[in-house]
């Protein structure tokens, strides 16, 4: 292996990364091999680890690095947990654990995901229901008053528990799929401590 190899080795490795962060990363390592110049490229080859392991840690390190940011959308801890499924499947690991991990992670985000719908749906369920109820019993209110206030206090009930729902989904999911990104960090680093 020669620099060329490595280098492309490495630039295959991080085609799921931004172009911005890809150039960064394959920016340093050129300069590496660079500042050490054509007689020691293969010193700096033995001292690097290979364009895998390089890669695993670049494309996990950019899967976390907002981390201490906290990360408002539910939208960037997927994103998080797309970026630690490419750092498995980079690292040179044994088969069968990554593909273990990957089922993990995978089934935690679509048991996660399906939850969120489904009370995405109850959100939307009981506050149209909730609205309906309330013009029904505004509606009888000339028939019977007893009867108009019940339907509306029932509408305004229900109306009342969908926002709660909504608001504490919007607030848990994102949270959740952080939680799931941050589990299938630490078992990545893990698997690479006690297979590399």
């Amino acid at each position: 292996m020669n620099k060329n190899v490595f280098i492309q080795e490495l630039r295959n490795k991080l085609k799921g990364l931004p172009k911005e962060e890809m150039d960064n990363a394959l920016g340093y390592y050129i300069e590496y091999f660079e500042d050490a110049g054509i007689d020691d490229e293969q010193d700096v080859l033995k001292e690097l680890e290979s364009p895998s392991n390089i890669a695993s840690q670049i494309l996990s390190d950019y899967a976390f690095k907002d981390d201490e940011i906290k990360i408002k959308k539910s939208k960037k801890g997927i994103s998080s947990i797309w970026f630690v499924i490419l750092a498995i499947l980079a690292a040179p690991l044994a088969l069968p654990l990554a593909l273990t991990l990957i089922i993990l992670v995978f089934t935690m985000v679509l048991v996660v995901g399906t939850l969120v719908f489904t009370f995405v749906i109850i959100t939307v369920t009981l506050f149209g229901s909730g609205i309906f109820v309330s013009f029904a019993g505004a509606a009888v209110m000339t028939q019977s008053f007893s009867t108009s206030i019940m339907f509306i206090g029932i509408g305004l009930i229900c109306t009342g528990l969908g926002l709660l729902i909504g608001l504490l989904v919007a607030r848990l999911a994102p949270r959740v799929f952080r939680g799931i990104a941050n589990f299938a960090r630490k078992s990545l680093t893990r698997f690479k401590k006690s297979n590399g």
